[in-house]
Parts: structure tokens; sequence; C-alpha cells
């Protein structure tokens, strides 16, 4: 107990200005937690958290989320990425770390390897969002994709640098010498290694079942059933394919649907074919079709066209 008293006189803390002794010395616990604060704020550290939330964006692209959080701001922000479409939280245990101190975060998993998969993030204490967002896309073969996050902490580091300098002499004449300088660098250990959950939607669009599909294909002359595969990415030789085809339009949804499978539709697909329709001058499928997306209908089958 005098051992921690003394700790206050140390640090320029007055005993009688702070409390009595027989005060503390009923309330150890309470003391150690005023000690334990003193010290975090001598260092200038902070207790925080590192939070990780993932949200889906399309086809396999998914938004990832990292930040630094208070633990009185765990309810709050928590709350705020939901509300943004995150999900599969998962949260670090607490931890020590310095007032702006920089961390370098690599991205692996079940990703694919040419996007970017690291970034550095800097902890600001009294910045009310610490947080940064890497976009992954994820490997389609994996049921069920991870994202694992690996968090490394920098150390501001000095060093000795030599540096030739020209040193002027009397009259015109110069000379080098070398001079040694110190620079600093950021040098990164391991500090956590965390991982999410990619959680695919279960994305329905009725417009894009096999029986809508193949009533929007009916709609369709020989020409125009070529011009609009051409649109949906098939190469030239796809005109050939349904001339020689004993029903063209039944030939094109199946090949639609052989492309697609085993991908999710997405927004991106619903525009593509938007665009596809307007290309080849059938705006009236593009309503209808529209229409049946925002409805949440199949394609109509009694259409005039």
């Amino acid at each position: 107990m005098d051992m921690i008293i003394n700790y206050f006189h140390d640090i320029g803390f007055s005993y009688s200005y702070a409390v009595t002794k027989k005060k503390f010395a009923d309330q150890p616990a309470q003391l150690q937690k005023v000690v334990k604060s003193i010290n975090n704020s001598l260092k200038e550290t902070k207790r925080v958290h590192f939070l990780v939330m993932t949200k889906w964006d399309f086809d396999s692209h998914f938004d990832v989320v990292i930040e630094i959080i208070r633990k009185k701001q765990s309810k709050d922000r928590k709350k705020h990425w939901t509300k943004e479409g995150y999900e599969a939280l998962e949260l670090s245990e607490e931890c020590i770390i310095k007032k702006k101190q920089t961390f370098k975060i690599l991205l692996g998993g079940d990703i694919e390897k040419d996007v970017e998969t690291q970034k550095t993030i800097e902890y600001h204490h009294n910045r009310q969002n610490n947080s940064i967002v890497a976009r992954v896309i994820v490997q389609n073969k994996v049921e069920e994709p991870q994202v694992n996050v690996d968090i490394l902490k920098g150390e501001t580091v000095s060093y000795d640098q030599n540096v030739v300098v020209n040193e002027r002499m009397d009259g015109f004449c110069k000379r080098q010498k070398t001079i040694t300088e110190q620079g600093e660098q950021i040098e990164y250990e391991g500090f956590q290694k965390m991982s999410a959950n990619c959680i695919f939607p279960n994305v329905s669009y009725p417009v894009l079942d096999a029986p809508s599909l193949q009533l929007l294909c009916n709609c369709f002359s020989l020409d125009e059933a070529g011009m609009f595969a051409l649109q949906m990415g098939f190469p030239l030789s796809i005109k050939e394919d349904l001339f020689k085809a004993q029903f063209p339009s039944k030939e094109l949804a199946n090949r639609l649907l052989r492309i697609w499978r085993g991908t999710r539709h997405s927004l991106d697909r619903i525009k593509k074919i938007l665009h596809g329709l307007a290309r080849i001058n059938r705006g009236d499928l593009v309503g209808a079709f529209d229409t049946a997306f925002n409805e949440d209908l199949p394609f109509p089958e009694n259409l005039n066209v």
C-alpha cells in the first residue's frame, strides 16, 4: 500500500490533496484502477478493440471494414456499420495502443490475389471514426469464404545515415565532407490476427428465372436474338449457331442460363440486360423487363410484340 502512495508522490501528486490513506486502504482495487489510468495517460496509450465486418456488393465483390474503436464506442459503431449493410461482426480482444500509432493491414484467406490486399490505418484518439474500407473479390469455388485480417503494429525507430555535403572554403574552393544525420522509419511486427465470414445474400430475381427468361427470348426475331446475344458477351459465331438451331429463342435462353450457372445474379446483370435491349431498339421490352424487375415479378406472358 505504501509503495502505491509513494507512487503518487513520485509523479507530483500531493497525498493530502489526492485522498486519505485510510480511504485508499479500504478500496485497493479502486486505487489500482486510478494508478493504471494515470499510467496510460502518461504513456499516451489507449485501450481499444479492432472491429472487422464485411458487406456483399455484387457478384463476388465484398467490402471489408476495419476500425479501431474504444470500448465506450462499441455499441454505436456496431450499429452504424450494421445500418450501412455490414455483417459478420468480429471483435478483437482489448489491446493497448499508442496515440497516432500506425498499423498495416494485410488481407488474405479465400480472396483473389490480384486485388489490393494491403492498407494502413493511423489511430487518432480524438477522431470519431478510425476506419478503412477495403474491396476484395472472393474465390468463386469457395462456398463459405472467409477473409483473413493480419494486423501489424508499427513502431517508429531512429537510425543514423551518412550524408555527403558540400562545404564552402575561403574564396571559391569547396570540399565535400560526410556528416551523420538521424532519420526515422516505421517498422512493423505482428499484433493481431482476425477473420470474418463473407456472407452472400439470398438474391432471387423472378425476372431472371428460366421460364421468365424464355418468355423474353420468345419476343426476339432471329436477327434481334443474335444482336442481343452479342450484347450479352457471346462471340460473333453465336449468330450462326442461332440460325442453325431448330428453336433459336430456346437456344438463346439455354445459352444464357449456361453462362450464368454457378454465379449469383446482381444488379449489374439486370442493367446489362436493359442496356442490351436498348441497343437493339426494343424499348417495349426495356419497359416490360424493368417493370417486372421493380415489381419482383417474372417477365409477362401475354406481351404484345
